[in-house]
């Protein structure tokens, strides 16, 4: 299947139906973001948008796997089923290439914990607080990473809240080692690690917050 051809032959349909990229995306459940996507041969209808998208141009299913127009020859069974299956073999790959990436993050992710317990245990102590305020961190970064990479429209405003959330919960333990410390009047701990605590927090934030930035820019009309 040729992205470029079938996009083409989208916006023709489309266009010859009286439909703009909003209504016809509003029949399928997807944003317009996703039909110009499609439109300009950036992307694949995924599997289960293959059938709506037929109905909703008033198009046979093998005229829209073509991305032309059936001249009214014969097509055999074989020939149909090949297409299918070659419509399914490329959306398989590119959901495979997600799952790919979205694995190998998260074994970076940890990767970065193991090591953090290593090092913590080199030094013979574990300093729960701080192992559960990383964990926490990097699962914040997580899932803005994740959905900035993932090719599906997402409704991002709720991911924000979760990513922001254990963003807030990172920091907050943070602060509660803080407020043990203050409880044990441990004020040379507090006086050696407050200054570089504030810096990370506000690093930690920062990014954060560009990230959930970039995840909301990327899915903005969904």
């Amino acid at each position: 299947m040729d992205a470029q051809k079938l996009g083409l032959f989208i916006a023709s349909i489309r266009k010859e139906r009286g439909m703009t990229q909003s209504e016809l995306a509003a029949k399928l459940f997807v944003s317009d973001k996703t039909i110009s996507k499609w439109e300009r041969g950036a992307g694949f209808p995924d599997i289960k948008n293959i059938e709506p998208l037929a109905k909703a141009l008033d198009v046979s299913l093998v005229e829209l796997i073509q991305g032309e127009r059936n001249t009214g020859e014969f097509i055999s069974t074989q020939v149909a089923e090949k297409m299918i299956a070659d419509t399914i073999t490329i959306r398989t790959s590119s959901n495979h290439i997600e799952q790919v990436v979205g694995r190998i993050f998260l074994a970076i992710i940890l990767c970065a914990a193991i090591f953090v317990l290593l090092v913590l245990l080199q030094y013979g102590r574990i300093v729960l607080i701080s192992v559960t305020s990383i964990l926490l961190g990097l699962a914040a970064w997580f899932i803005p990473v994740r959905l900035i990479i993932c090719k599906r429209e997402v409704r991002a405003a709720v991911y924000v809240w979760i990513s922001m959330g254990l963003a807030a919960m990172s920091v907050g333990t943070q602060f509660f080692d803080i407020y043990c410390n203050v409880q044990a009047h441990d004020w040379s701990a507090i006086e050696d690690t407050i200054s570089a605590l504030l810096l990370v927090v506000a690093l930690f934030l920062a990014v954060s917050i560009i990230l959930n930035g970039i995840m909301v820019w990327k899915h903005r009309k969904y």
